[in-house]
């Protein structure tokens, strides 16, 4: 539901603007501090982009988070992102080349997928600044990636046939994650695992056109965690209902409604 605006002034390529974003409220319960808590929070989104006269696509973005009642907001997370072709070059707040295409994961809860998750990442990831290129051929995506100053580079590849997905990649210390995916009708299945012994479990089922059920588990050396979640679309907003063990044996849950603009 973004706002867009096409902008356009002499001698420059006409600009599509757009504002969007997300907000949210609801409780989540913590059973290791055995409290309640209402949280609440809002992103702002803005992005623009053009298109060259030989096809090559160029974007920008940043954003703004507040949460609960801080004002600390800031302008930040931003990316350059280039497209021509089968070939994009990403910079800044950019997923690395494992993240992107060998990632098995899913986030639970009304608060963007903050009250519990499982994942097998051990990459790069967006919160850092990246340089990320891909190129993608038929079912097949080759990406490399590396920290703005290339003390730290990776590489990933990921393919696709029929209803199933494949991903796999390793860093320059040897660090590796690798996920397999299926899916069948309303049926999502995601398995991964990495280096660090870490595994990742996540099913997905559409119970209806507005409502779906998630299914997440993982094993590390920390502990075995798990989360199940009940999302149902009200059309222009989305109800969560989120329950979980961590990894420490705490139960996790959460309930309320995120909406996006």
């Amino acid at each position: 539901f973004a706002t867009t605006a096409l902008v356009a002034t002499a001698s420059v390529a006409a600009a599509d603007v757009t504002v969007g974003g997300f907000g949210y409220i609801g409780a989540i319960y913590d059973d290791a501090t055995s409290s309640t808590n209402v949280e609440h929070a809002a992103r702002i989104t803005f992005s623009a982009s053009v298109e060259t006269d030989s096809g090559m696509s160029l974007a920008v973005s940043s954003r703004i988070t507040t949460a609960d009642g801080d004002d600390n907001g800031k302008l930040g997370h931003n990316k350059v992102t280039v497209k021509t072709n089968g070939l994009t070059i990403a910079a800044g707040a950019t997923h690395g080349a494992m993240k992107s295409l060998a990632r098995s994961v899913a986030f639970y809860g009304f608060n963007n997928g903050g009250v519990s998750a499982v994942d097998n990442n051990n990459g790069m990831g967006d919160g850092d600044n990246n340089v990320y290129v891909s190129y993608a051929l038929g079912a097949a995506t080759l990406g490399v990636s590396a920290d703005a100053a290339f003390t730290g580079t990776e590489v990933a590849l990921a393919y696709s046939a029929g209803n199933m997905g494949f991903g796999v990649g390793m860093n320059n210390d040897s660090d590796w994650m690798a996920k397999v995916s299926y899916t069948a009708g309303d049926l999502s299945v995601t398995a991964g695992t990495n280096s660090d012994d870490k595994s990742s479990l996540v099913l997905g089922y559409s119970m209806t056109e507005a409502t779906s059920l998630g299914l997440g588990m993982q094993d590390a050396t920390a502990g075995s965690s798990y989360a199940f979640d009940v999302s149902h679309d009200l059309g222009g907003a989305t109800l969560s209902a989120t329950v979980g063990e961590s990894a420490a044996g705490a139960t996790e849950a959460g309930l309320g409604i995120q909406f996006n603009f």
